[in-house]
């Protein structure tokens, strides 16, 4: 296949995995709705944005932006059935999971026919420790992304809270104490995951290019995401920070590995061509 039709099969399949994720995006803004159709509507989501990552790697591994925002939607899909499974089946977070989702997938999608074709067609050899570290940094990033949209949550049943009136949104929102508890405990993971992602790619730095770590805008960002992860983590326990200050801390991790991840990738993809 060319680099032309594999570029339009990929729009096109980034369409189609819009499309999935629109119905469930609708409902889950409606409110209330069966769990049969609600998983089912998940796993048409799920396939649609499988078939969009499928045709990018069809080619081979490759570090460009589009590639990463398919690769972040699909984990976090992957991930969310946990979530609800420990939230007994519930579908928290669903009115602002989403409609954030589906925005990433049209950003990806408006993306593709920009994509610098030499960027594309770059591949990647990956080595076991570097396929580790590209798995943990993956579902690291999936757990902060879910636990940005429970601190939004936590932020805007404060809001309500204190109008002393729930909102149409706020009110298919997990609870204020559950909205800190699933915060927390995706955090926890998700600094595991950290720790796993920075250790393996220590790991691979130093069997590919005998150095520690390569000290660029990614690892930096990335530490400091962890550092920020771990203190908050440590605060909340020994001095019970919570609510809508822990919530700014929680977003503002998730800011730095965005800009860690898909960020440097939109820079050198794009801004840097």
């Amino acid at each position: 296949m060319t680099a032309d039709a594999d570029s339009t099969a990929a729009l096109l399949l980034g369409i189609t995995a819009a499309m999935a994720l629109t119905p469930i995006t609708l409902l889950s803004w409606r409110g209330e709705m069966r769990a049969w159709l609600f998983w089912v509507l998940h796993a048409v989501a799920l396939s649609g944005v499988a078939a969009a990552l499928a045709q990018h790697l069809a080619t081979g591994w490759s570090e460009h932006l589009v590639q990463a925002l398919w690769l972040s939607l699909l984990v976090v899909l992957l991930i969310y059935p946990l979530v609800a499974w420990r939230s007994r089946g519930s579908p928290v977070l669903a009115p602002l999971l989403y409609p954030y989702l589906l925005a990433l997938a049209i950003a990806a999608t408006l993306l593709e026919p920009v994509q610098p074709h030499e960027v594309a067609q770059e591949t990647v050899a990956l080595s076991a420790w570097l396929a580790a570290h590209i798995v943990f940094a993956l579902l690291a990033y999936g757990l902060v992304t879910l636990a940005a949209l429970a601190g939004l949550a936590v932020v805007l049943q404060e809001m309500a809270l204190k109008r002393r009136r729930p909102s149409a949104l706020s009110a298919r929102l997990p609870a204020l104490a559950d909205g800190e508890r699933l915060q927390f405990s995706l955090l926890a993971w998700a600094e595991l995951g950290l720790a796993l992602a920075i250790a393996s790619g220590m790991a691979h730095q130093v069997l590919s290019e005998q150095v520690l770590l390569r000290w660029d805008h990614k690892t930096l960002l990335v530490l400091l995401g962890f550092l920020v992860i771990g203190l908050l983590l440590i605060l909340s326990r020994r001095t019970g920070l919570r609510g809508r200050r822990a919530a700014r801390i929680v977003l503002t991790a998730y800011l730095l590995l965005t800009l860690a991840y898909p960020g440097v990738k939109f820079v050198s993809d794009l801004l840097a061509t």
